[in-house]
């Protein structure tokens, strides 16, 4: 029993549709926690293998929990630039050996620049798939749905929620 572990790094990049458009660009790094793999069942050399039925679900999926860290940006021209440093968790729900994954949760932190104060990176949501292979592990590509909030009266016309673009490397 108990738990596995690995590590994700993610950059991204997307639109912000608020009052404001915008470009968010962020960096993540995310330890992850997760169920372990189930070991290959064994054989023996030069003994034929029985065949195993097939029940029609695909390879199995387990269960993560991710601690997230990231950095970024918000350009908006008609704003500016506003910086940001966030923490917060995410759940994934599928978690695959190859890298595959779908996760959700949220982050909270501060914003620095054209606009400044508490910031929610809020709801999150996004998958990944396989494309490759770099330094050893699973690299990805994949969508994501975010926004960012920024709280109070001043700062909300830089709130907005958009569609991004994901590349990870994720070793499990």
């Amino acid at each position: 029993m108990g738990c596995a572990t690995g590590f994700s790094q993610t950059v991204s990049i997307g639109g912000s549709f608020g009052e404001h458009a915008g470009l968010v660009v962020s960096l993540e790094v995310a330890p992850i926690l997760h169920e372990h793999f189930a070991a290959p069942p064994p054989t023996v050399p030069l003994q034929p293998v029985p065949l195993q039925p097939d029940k029609g679900r695909g390879p199995p999926r387990y269960l993560g929990v991710q601690a997230s860290a990231s950095t970024g940006l918000i350009l908006q021209p008609a704003i500016g630039v506003t910086w940001y440093a966030a923490g917060g968790i995410d759940l994934l729900p599928f978690l695959f050996e190859s890298g595959t994954h779908v996760g959700f949760g949220a982050q909270v932190g501060y914003a620095a620049g054209a606009r400044h104060g508490l910031l929610l990176a809020a709801p999150r949501l996004w998958f990944a798939l396989p494309v490759g292979e770099l330094a050893g592990a699973p690299l990805t590509v994949g969508g994501a749905v975010h926004c960012q909030l920024l709280v109070g009266e001043l700062q909300r016309d830089a709130s907005g929620c958009g569609p991004a673009l994901l590349v990870s490397r994720v070793s499990l």
